[in-house]
C-alpha cells in the first residue's frame, strides 16, 4: 500500500505517513451469484423468520394498548377528584376533543387538572407504572 503525505494549515508535515486508499471493484455478476448463495442457506431464512416473530411481539403490545379503552373513563376519574369543580369545562373538552392523548392534552392545556395528576391517572388507565421525576 503507497503512503501519501500532507501538510497542515501550518506548512508542516505531519509525522506519520497517511495511507492512500486505492479503489476497489467487483463483478455485478459475482455480486448477484454470492446473493443468491446468501439467500438459498439457512441464515437469510432464519432472518426472515426472526422478524416474523418479532413483528408479532410488536403486534400484541398493540392490542393491549388498545384493549385497556384509557380514555373510557377518563373523564369519569378526574371528575372523581376532591375539590374538582371544572365539570362544565371537563364536559365541553370531551364533546369537541378525540379521546385518547389529544384529550389528555387539552385537559391540561386549559389547565383542568396539574399535569402530574393527569399524567398519573391516564398511566392507571393503560395499567402501567407513572414515575414523576421531579416529584
Amino acid at each position: 500500500m503507497e503512503t501519501a503525505t500532507t501538510t497542515t494549515a501550518l506548512g508542516v508535515a505531519p509525522t506519520h505517513a497517511l495511507p492512500r486508499l486505492g479503489e476497489v471493484r467487483y463483478s455485478l455478476t459475482e455480486l448477484l451469484n454470492e446473493l443468491q448463495v446468501e439467500r438459498t442457506r439457512g441464515s437469510f431464512s432464519q432472518e426472515k423468520l426472526h422478524q416474523a416473530e418479532i413483528n408479532k411481539l410488536f403486534k400484541k403490545r398493540r392490542e393491549i394498548v388498545v384493549s385497556h379503552s384509557p380514555t373510557a373513563s377518563l373523564g369519569d376519574l378526574i371528575r372523581k377528584l376532591p375539590a374538582f369543580e371544572f365539570f362544565a369545562e371537563l364536559a365541553l373538552l370531551e364533546q369537541g376533543t378525540p379521546r385518547g392523548l389529544p384529550l389528555l392534552e387539552r385537559i391540561i392545556e386549559q389547565g383542568i387538572v396539574p399535569k402530574d395528576v393527569a399524567y398519573k391517572i391516564y398511566a392507571d388507565l393503560l395499567e402501567i407504572a407513572y414515575f414523576e421525576p421531579f416529584a
